[in-house]
């Protein structure tokens, strides 16, 4: 087995510790005759768990896997045969308590009735408390400036609550399922692996704080030995300690055990070209995407990926869509890509770039040929388009084995999947005496598809995008990178560099608190658009083909995104944040403990009337030495100086330009 990038807890070094002794009151070790505690709940037959599960057994065990412990933990029904068995993985480096519960029916008649299956149902004592959460996205309907802000709830009174949750059954659409709760002397963050539509709850009740997890539609009964999963969740746990270094905790979680890896390194976000994406859109052609590539390779601008997005398939988007049937070459306009797919994808390669390409397995509109051949494939069905139904094993094996085939056929390096399902389609075909029977299956087939897709295609990058960042959750994040996180990059069309530019930082200071990492369009050469776009890679948005455009800027700023990629696994930290108003500034913060180097990006936004902000670092050792680079408005290092950490937590740094950026790399010597 591969080695593995890791990382340990930098406070107290306890972290890990105090996970596994969470663990062990959450899912206890041993054998028992009656349950008296479980961290979830459910209705079963309508007696609500913590009466029913009484009269149950539970058994668990471990087996240590390397740096984790996988403990199963099996809840059994004696009188019915209901077994729910809880898959947890405890964390061991940087800790983690990460579990699915999975319900099965071992009885030899129908089940009784299953509802309201909260996969998290934990309290705990404390006065008070206080949430911390992202809005989710409504940039797949126009272009919204509140994308992933942040929410802060404050518990303080008797009966104080807060519900959230995604509006349909896009997992971060308008709610994100990362989320903190923080309480006198530690906190933890809950991490949700659902595709689909889910809720929380956080109530203050009696001195104790309680919060929940679920699926938001399920009432079912389960056939004989017929099994269900619930959403994933992870927890993990600090203690002592501040919020910034319970988050930090947890982005090493997530690059230790669940961001997707090749052959043990981490995959990231490619420095890419989109080429046509938002300026030819569905008029490109081969031709066209070919002169695009051509400029890259004219300036030698080092550049990873070339993008073809949406715009390749006969009728374009969204109306010639559902035509994924043999031959493979089917759905491509043969008119704009005579030579098709694979034509582009050769002249990308042979310049050396790996190569994107967009589909959307699941979108079926009343034209579609597969609509046609099979449309009992489609739900809802005999309707008039809907959703490809992934949780059907036919369909399922179909769509796997087609895009596996376009995978090799075309050279496809990054597998682009957009677009899913609704709950108004799910509610139109479920049985009323099965509700979330057909959500589960759906969502249990796009983990399915794209599992499959990357063991039979080693080294493929999954891009998430659904609409812009609308499917971002925890089982998606451990399988793909979104690399188009919202698609206000649509909205800007090309032109509005100011709105993207901020909406990049913003977003940027959001999300990496949770998700280690994604990306949107980056628009403009400048170093202050350029730096706003960084998020360990790059998506160039730009039309770069004229003459006078500065491609100089270009090739000198994908240099200084590949320096500091280095620092991206780091600690985070926000150091200046308040919102997304062109007055104001915005600055953040890689560290890395175990190297002593780090760097922080710092905006000036177009209408600061600010000369000078002081930076206040952090994770820095204030009696050492450190070497600092300044970079100003320029892609060329201002200049090198040497001070105490004391000094560098607290340096006043002064940009002139509006817009304009600055950098702070440093290295304790």
């Amino acid at each position: 087995m591969a080695a593995m990038l890791t990382y340990v807890c930098g406070f107290g070094g306890n972290s890990a510790a105090f996970n596994r002794q969470m663990a062990d009151k959450l899912f206890p070790v041993g054998s028992f005759d009656s349950v008296t505690y479980a961290p979830f709940s459910f209705e079963y037959g309508g007696v609500h768990s913590s009466e029913c599960l009484k009269s149950w057994k539970c058994s668990t065990t471990d087996r240590t896997l390397g740096d984790r412990i996988l403990r199963t933990a099996v809840y059994s029904d004696p009188a019915t045969g209901l077994e729910i068995t809880a898959k947890v993985n405890i964390y061991t480096l940087s800790g983690g308590i990460d579990y699915t519960l999975y319900v099965k029916n071992c009885g030899s008649g129908n089940s009784p009735i299953i509802s309201n299956l909260k996969a998290l149902d934990y309290t705990f004592s404390s006065p008070s408390a206080v949430l911390n959460r992202l809005q989710g996205t409504k940039g797949y309907m126009r272009f919204n400036k509140e994308d992933f802000m942040p929410i802060e709830d404050a518990l303080y009174l008797e009966g104080d609550k807060v519900e959230f949750g995604p509006m349909s059954a896009y997992s971060s659409s308008g709610a994100f399922p990362f989320y903190d709760i923080t309480y006198p002397g530690g906190g933890f963050v809950t991490a949700i692996g659902w595709s689909g539509k889910w809720n929380s709850l956080v109530e203050l009740h009696g001195g104790q704080v309680h919060t929940t997890a679920q699926m938001s539609e399920l009432n079912t009964f389960l056939y004989p030995y017929e099994e269900i999963r619930s959403p994933r969740i992870l927890l993990v746990f600090w203690e002592g300690g501040t919020r910034a270094d319970g988050i930090n905790q947890f982005r090493r979680t997530m690059i230790n055990y669940v961001s997707p890896r090749y052959n043990g390194q981490l995959q990231r976000v490619p420095i890419s070209h989109m080429t046509s994406s938002n300026h030819q859109d569905n008029t490109t052609t081969a031709d066209n995407e070919k002169s695009y590539l051509n400029t890259i390779r004219q300036h030698n601008l080092g550049f990873e990926v070339y993008w073809l997005d949406a715009w390749w398939h006969k009728g374009g988007f969204p109306a010639g869509m559902g035509n994924y049937v043999y031959p493979i070459e089917t759905p491509i306009d043969l008119e704009r890509f005579p030579n098709g797919v694979k034509d582009v994808s050769d002249y990308a390669k042979a310049m050396g770039l790996k190569f994107l390409c967009w589909f959307a397995p699941e979108m079926i509109t009343s034209t579609s040929l597969i609509l046609k051949q099979h449309p009992e494939w489609i739900v809802p069905e005999g309707g008039q388009g809907g959703f490809f139904n992934l949780g059907n094993p036919d369909a399922l094996a179909y769509m796997t084995k087609y895009m596996d085939d376009c995978i090799k056929a075309w050279g496809i390096d990054v597998w682009r999947t957009d677009s899913g399902y609704t709950m108004e389609q799910i509610r139109q075909q479920q049985d009323p005496d099965r509700v979330g029977i057909l959500e589960i299956r759906q969502v249990e087939g796009i983990y399915k598809l794209w599992d499959a897709l990357r063991q039979n295609n080693p080294g493929l990058l999954i891009d998430n995008c659904c609409g812009g960042g609308s499917r971002i959750d925890l089982e998606t994040s451990s399988r793909s990178i979104s690399l188009w996180r919202t698609d206000n990059g649509v909205w800007a069309n090309g032109w509005d560099y100011k709105d993207m530019a901020v909406l990049n930082q913003c977003n940027n200071v959001c999300l990496n608190q949770y998700i280690i990492q994604s990306s949107c369009a980056c628009l403009g050469n400048a170093p202050y658009y350029i730096r706003s776009g960084f998020n360990n890679g790059l998506l160039f948005n730009d039309d770069n083909r004229p003459d006078n455009y500065d491609n100089s800027l270009v090739h000198d700023g994908i240099n200084e995104v590949k320096r500091l990629r280095k620092y991206f696994y780091g600690d985070f930290y926000p150091l200046i944040f308040h919102s997304y108003a062109y007055d104001e500034w915005c600055a953040y913060q890689y560290n890395r403990p175990e190297e002593g180097d780090g760097v922080a990006l710092v905006f000036r936004r177009d209408e600061s009337p600010i000369l000078t902000a002081e930076l206040n670092l952090k994770g820095l050792d204030p009696n050492a030495k450190y070497e600092v680079d300044i970079y100003g408005e320029s892609f060329k290092k201002l200049k090198t100086i040497k001070m105490k950490g004391s000094k560098l937590m607290a340096y006043p740094l002064t940009i002139k330009s509006r817009p304009g950026s600055a950098l702070i790399e440093y290295r304790k010597l």
